[in-house]
């Protein structure tokens, strides 16, 4: 890891930081301890969701919308009439609406907007196209009125996906869309996968490999989830 730290020099001081005192091994990714990690990841990430309910001023609440389980953040101060469909990460195989409270609960309360986060299905028990599916079912009820969408990771992904639905569909767009570190390529084409592999505390080509093999399956990933095959169909017909 030391090694890496002067590769990563354009990083912020905290970020560097983090990468430095990181001394962790990450944990194996693999379908006969799925279970395990899926409860590690989350008992990892609770103090810090904790912290952020204690810290920031805004409610949550478990709701349904089209019979899709959903995790409702209201701030305080609700400053706009419009709302954030929000999706969260973990490579369609861990994660939930609850762990990504880190991030989603203080982007709720900086805009002042109601946020909704579907607790799509997960592979490889309900691999592509079910998490769109469900997505898709809070997408549409949202776009009956103006929204804005934000995804995270698998749930930029995600965010891609249902944009290129809409379309297809022709069910409106959302006003704005965020993408924070989405995961584009889950084709792994890049040279950059492979020769940064190691550097990053948190993610491997290891787990990339096994999160785009449990969620594509047998499917086509340029087909059914790859990033640059949803621009060139929102864009190019």
């Amino acid at each position: 890891m030391e090694s890496s730290i002067g590769l990563l020099s354009h990083l912020s001081t905290e970020a560097r930081q983090v990468i430095k005192n990181y001394s962790g091994s990450l944990p194996d990714r693999s379908p006969a301890r799925l279970g395990e990690l899926r409860s590690e990841t989350r008992q990892a990430i609770e103090p810090a969701v904790t912290s952020i309910i204690e810290q920031n001023n805004f409610t949550i609440e478990k709701t349904t919308t089209q019979q899709i389980p959903c995790l409702h953040i209201q701030p305080s101060k609700v400053k706009v009439a419009w709302k954030i469909l929000y999706g969260f990460g973990g490579g369609y195989v861990t994660g939930s609406p609850f762990e990504d409270l880190t991030i989603a609960a203080p982007i709720s309360v900086a805009t002042g907007a109601i946020m909704i986060i579907p607790h799509y299905r997960q592979a490889p028990e309900n691999p592509w196209p079910t998490p769109v599916d469900d997505g898709f079912l809070v997408y549409q009820e949202l776009s009956k009125e103006c929204f804005a969408m934000v995804g995270e990771s698998a749930g930029g992904n995600l965010g891609l996906a249902l944009m290129h639905r809409a379309k297809s569909s022709g069910t409106p767009f959302p006003k704005a869309i965020a993408l924070l570190s989405p995961w584009c390529d889950l084709n792994k084409s890049g040279y950059g996968l492979v020769d940064n592999d190691g550097r990053d505390p948190v993610l491997t080509k290891q787990h990339l490999d096994f999160a785009a093999k449990c969620y594509g399956k047998e499917n086509n990933l340029a087909k059914s989830v790859c990033f640059y095959y949803w621009l060139s169909k929102l864009f190019f017909g």
